[in-house]
């Protein structure tokens, strides 16, 4: 799902949240990218989208995390409020927080008429966290749920990725994926598309 240059790069800005935990994997941090957020409408109303990111603690203590949240261009979202419990995001940075064991962290956003946003997030945190993101589609007014996709987060320094297709002619459904470069220069991408019995079909 991404590609980055620098491999789990630190937050900058926001420090290291696992500096204070206990010794061992525990103590190891991790960057995980959510390559697409969908937020709001795309068609007039008609339909709204949100974005639901869920944080699970599988540490077996008390871990910190942190978060930060940009739109398709990099600069920080600050157009959507996201919520986080109790709490808003205004600003697109989710500071240092704490998730007791086994307890689960849920961030959203959308779900809304308005004007639809897409955007990205960059989770930091422990090891023993376990992080996945799932889009909503729902009726703009009887708020009717359409459909609900899980997305795994992937590694920061992914290099490289498999996607299956399955394509529905009838209904005109295809597969569509989303790409982050978290790296700091410019990233050259290669896309090979193959047939059910691995001949290459295409390339660019």
């Amino acid at each position: 799902w991404s590609k980055g240059v620098s491999s789990e790069m630190v937050v900058l800005g926001q420090g290291n949240p696992c500096a204070t935990s206990s010794t061992g994997s525990a103590a190891v941090q991790t960057v995980k990218v959510i390559p697409q957020m969908a937020l709001g409408s795309f068609d007039g109303g008609l339909t709204k989208y949100s974005t639901v990111v869920q944080i699970v603690n599988t540490s077996g203590a008390a871990q910190s995390i942190m978060g930060n949240f940009y739109d398709e261009e990099g600069a920080t979202l600050d157009n959507v409020p996201l919520r986080v419990g109790d709490s808003t995001i205004t600003n697109g940075v989710l500071p240092a927080t704490s998730i007791a064991k086994d307890a689960v962290l849920t961030i959203s956003g959308g779900g809304t008429a308005g004007a639809g946003t897409l955007g990205w997030g960059k989770i930091t945190a422990c090891a023993g966290l376990s992080v996945s993101t799932f889009f909503e589609l729902r009726n703009g007014s009887s708020n009717v749920l359409y459909s609900r996709v899980g997305v795994a987060a992937s590694p920061a320094n992914m290099s490289s990725f498999l996607i299956p297709r399955i394509r529905e002619l009838a209904t005109g459904l295809d597969v569509g994926f989303a790409l982050v470069n978290t790296g700091t220069q410019d990233a050259t991408l290669k896309a090979e598309l193959k047939d059910t019995m691995g001949a290459t079909i295409a390339t660019k």
